[in-house]
C-alpha cells in the first residue's frame, strides 16, 4: 500500500492506545477503518463514520496487542495513513492444555485459530480460546496469538467395531 500524505495530514497513538489522525481537509462521504498489523496482514480494529470535520480518535484496546496501526479512508476513493508502531510492546505467551479443548493465555490477546487447509475456524480476543464448541475433526491446528504463531494436535480416536453380530 502506499500512504496518501495529499489526504492526511497526521496520524499519532499515545502510551494508552488512543490513535487521532486528521485530514487535509474534511470529508464527508469516507468511512474510517482501524487496522493492526499482525501475523502478516492488515487486521481490522474498529471503524469510525466520518463527521464532517478534519479531526478523528479511536480507542485501541491495547490489551490485546496492538502493536502497528494504519487508518484506510474507505468510500468513493480508498486511501491509506502511513502506519505507526504502537510504543508498547507486550509479550504474550500460551498453554495448549491436554485434554481441555481450550487454549490459555496469559493475558489478553488476539487470537486466530486455524484448521491444516489454512482456514479460519475461529478467532476472537480473550485470555481463553475455547474451541470445545466447534467439534473439530482430528488433525493439526494452527494459532496466531500475539505477534507469535503455534500449533496444535486434535487426535482421532477410532473405536472398536464388533463384527460378530
Amino acid at each position: 500500500y502506499i500512504p496518501d500524505t495529499l489526504y492526511f495530514e497526521s496520524i499519532t497513538i499515545d502510551s494508552t492506545g488512543l490513535l487521532n489522525w486528521s485530514l487535509k481537509t474534511s470529508d464527508s462521504t469516507n468511512e474510517f477503518v482501524i487496522q493492526d498489523f499482525r501475523w502478516n496482514k492488515w487486521i481490522e480494529l474498529g471503524r469510525v463514520s466520518s463527521n464532517n470535520t478534519q479531526h478523528y480518535s479511536f480507542q485501541a484496546d491495547t490489551s490485546c496487542g496492538v502493536y502497528r496501526v494504519r487508518v484506510e479512508s474507505v468510500g468513493a476513493n480508498n486511501h491509506y495513513s502511513t502506519s505507526i508502531d504502537y510504543p508498547i510492546y507486550r509479550d504474550v505467551t500460551s498453554l495448549c492444555a491436554i485434554n481441555s479443548r481450550k487454549l490459555f493465555f496469559d493475558r489478553k490477546t488476539q487470537y486466530e485459530i486455524y484448521n491444516d487447509q489454512g482456514d479460519i475456524v475461529m478467532q476472537g480476543c480473550g485470555r481463553i480460546a475455547d474451541y470445545d464448541s466447534l467439534n473439530l475433526k482430528g488433525g493439526s491446528y494452527y494459532y496466531n496469538y500475539g505477534d507469535k504463531m503455534s500449533m496444535f494436535l486434535i487426535k482421532s480416536y477410532a473405536f472398536p467395531v464388533d463384527d460378530k453380530k
